[in-house]
């Protein structure tokens, strides 16, 4: 079977990586985020070259992943004589025990099923089959404008599946494989800050257990996708802090490339994990210029394609700013600390779905008792999504949709608040303080800027 390829492109890739003289700095997980990370760069990058000659079918596709295949076989050839750094095999193994243990029955689940998500059916899979019927990612007529203009990373993967399997039978896997991918980054950064087996076994505990995390691991939705991409960001510029090497700026560019092309909402993230992790005192002392517009050109040579067909279109790199469906949809009509003020409130309280009715209940008594304080709207055309009240939220939730994260959440902002008022001891800890809080500006940005959504829990 043809998708067995990508599968063996993989590995050829994870194979190079422990044979190139980069061994000595990447341990067994970081080889396989990073591995997973240029595969997947190579795919956006075959696609849009394909794309740009209106060559985007089946056929082409598969030669393409033969050329790749062959190609990575005969760099592995040529250099898997050379001298390996063996990695810690005790501790990546227990690692690795312990992601598999938690992600087996989802991304089973995933494997063994066909897509049946609302998104999923609405537009993440039809445009990949448009794009496939018309030979290129060109914009067409449809019903539904979110197929045009909404970041299509993910599916960009998923025509990629579908051809080689020629099915979209198992596509969930795609978001089974970023769970695991997301819980290798959490042990590699976690061991970047304490460096024990222990912390990284309770970090991937926690990540593994987030409701909404489970539930998409077995969909076609791109959420996990996404926070695959920024985690991996998080740890390319961790390694960059060590190395100011170029293939951890290129590391850095691919990986937030990747996230802003799988959701646009990354354009409010990143700039918080690059402003508060990346090294500027070092940048200051000897400016590397040409490490800023190598990173600069990765990010762009990955969403030029997509942001060009939308301002061919709509005049807008973005989207449509005018018509039922349009990007001023999502923003906030109005900038000020009472919408910042509601908006955190309002997300953070789509996690209070607790197991005691009363609790919950009461908790969204409180979010409304402190909007009629402060002279607040609960439900501001402004500031929420359009057709949608806070008030009418079940407290049932347990879709991908909607699912909340209720212990996942209070443990969270207790750590930030731990992080936030704790005394920094050490280069790691003071890296750890500054993540924390550049989740936290990340946060706030969203809720500033964007309406609030039922689904915002994702």
């Amino acid at each position: 079977m043809w998708i067995f390829l990508l599968l063996f492109e993989f590995v050829l890739v994870f194979m190079i990586l422990q044979r190139a003289r980069l061994s000595s700095q990447l341990s067994l997980i970081e080889s396989l985020v990073i591995a997973l990370t240029f595969l997947a760069f190579s795919l956006v990058i075959e696609t849009e070259i394909l794309s740009l000659f209106s060559l985007l079918t089946q056929s082409t596709i598969k030669i393409f992943h033969l050329i790749g295949f062959i190609g990575l076989f005969l760099i592995w050839w040529k250099i898997k004589d050379r001298p390996c750094e063996t990695p810690k095999l005790s501790e990546s193994a227990i690692i690795l025990l312990i992601v598999g243990i938690f992600t087996a029955l989802p991304l089973i689940t995933a494997v063994l099923s066909s897509p049946n998500n609302w998104d999923s059916q609405t537009y993440h899979l039809p445009r990949v089959m448009h794009w496939l019927s018309n030979g290129s990612l060109s914009h067409y007529p449809t019903y539904s404008v979110r197929q045009l203009y909404l970041n299509p990373g993910a599916e960009l993967l998923a025509l990629h599946h579908f051809t080689l399997l020629g099915s979209d039978f198992g596509l969930g896997a795609i978001q089974g494989i970023a769970f695991i991918g997301c819980l290798l980054c959490v042990a590699a950064i976690t061991k970047r800050f304490t460096g024990s087996l222990s912390t990284q076994i309770a970090a991937i505990a926690f990540a593994a257990t987030v409701p909404m995390a489970i539930l998409q691991a077995s969909s076609t939705q791109n959420d996990l996708i996404h926070s695959f991409w920024l985690l991996a960001l998080v740890l390319a510029i961790l390694r960059y802090r060590e190395s100011f090497s170029t293939f951890d700026i290129l590391l850095v560019g691919i990986t937030a490339g990747l996230a802003l092309l799988t959701k646009g909402v990354a354009l409010l993230i990143i700039p918080a994990l690059i402003l508060l992790l990346f090294p500027w005192a070092k940048y200051f002392t000897k400016f590397r210029w040409k490490h800023i517009i190598l990173c600069g050109l990765t990010i762009l040579s990955l969403n030029l394609g997509h942001w060009s067909r939308n301002y061919q279109l709509f005049n807008n790199p973005l989207g449509p700013t005018v018509g039922p469906h349009n990007i001023e949809l999502y923003k906030n009509s109005e900038y000020s600390w009472k919408i910042l003020f509601s908006n955190i409130l309002r997300n953070s309280a789509l996690h209070s779905n607790l197991p005691f009715p009363s609790l919950s209940a009461w908790i969204n008594k409180s979010v409304v008792s402190l909007h009629t304080n402060i002279g607040m709207d609960l439900n501001s055309a402004g500031s929420t999504w359009p057709g949608t009240t806070f008030d009418s939220i079940s407290p049932n939730r347990i879709n991908e949709d909607l699912a909340g994260n209720p212990i996942h959440f209070l443990l969270a902002l207790l750590s930030f608040f731990i992080l936030l008022f704790s005394r920094i001891r050490s280069n790691k800890h003071y890296l750890a303080f500054n993540t924390i809080i550049a989740v936290g500006i990340g946060f706030a940005l969203f809720c500033f800027s964007l309406k609030w959504q039922p689904w915002n829990s994702r």
